[in-house]
């Protein structure tokens, strides 16, 4: 017969494991992620990953030569800016139904957070309560 204790930790245990692997794999469904934004005039185009890096900038009109230089600084900052939080806003679409409400997303995703850390700590304790469970009383314990 197996003792309720211990049916518990093992079933809390693996229900760790389990979000840990559909974390794992949001994860990286988010990471394969690329986000365009295009700038005013189509004088710019950036693309950036899933984690917001900017992967790619292009000019797809003539328009950007006749923009002064702050202009066009400003503009890049603007459409990086708009094609990261794309990035980060699917990001929040993809996690927000895996985890609970209070958790703060737009930190977890922008790297503040180490939700790997978070979760092997969580199956460190999960596998520290099992193995106390599995100790046998010693004798003389009360």
């Amino acid at each position: 017969m197996t003792d309720p204790a211990q049916a518990k930790v093992d079933e809390m245990y693996a229900d760790v494991v389990q979000q840990r692997e559909v974390f794992a794999s949001a994860a990286e469904s988010v990471a394969a992620g690329a986000f365009t934004a295009t700038g005013k005039r189509r004088a710019v185009q950036v693309t950036v990953d899933g984690q917001g890096n900017l992967t790619e900038i292009k000019f797809p009109t003539s328009a950007y030569r006749t923009m002064a230089g702050g202009e066009l600084g400003t503009l890049l900052l603007e459409t990086i800016t708009t094609a990261r939080r794309q990035a980060i806003d699917a990001g929040i679409a993809q996690f927000a139904q895996l985890m609970p409400a209070n958790l703060p997303l737009a930190d977890i995703l922008g790297g503040s957070v180490d939700v790997d850390a978070m979760l092997a700590e969580a199956a460190r304790a999960m596998e520290e309560a099992r193995a106390t469970a599995n100790r046998p009383e010693e004798a003389g314990d009360a």
